[in-house]
């Protein structure tokens, strides 16, 4: 699996009718029956959920 950089470039968190990158990076996603990581997924700050709601 590619590093978050290059698997998440151009993954975007939709927050305040706009498209934005995720202030807090991209955390793994991990297949559990194999635990290997299956890709990476844009992690929104407090702020973001907030402005999103």
């Amino acid at each position: 699996m590619s590093e978050p950089g290059e698997a998440a470039d151009g993954q975007r968190l939709f927050v305040g009718g706009r498209w934005v990158a995720p202030d807090d990076g991209y955390y793994e996603v991990v297949d559990p029956a194999t635990e290997q990581t299956v890709g990476w997924a844009p992690e929104a700050s407090r702020e973001q959920v907030l402005a999103a709601c």
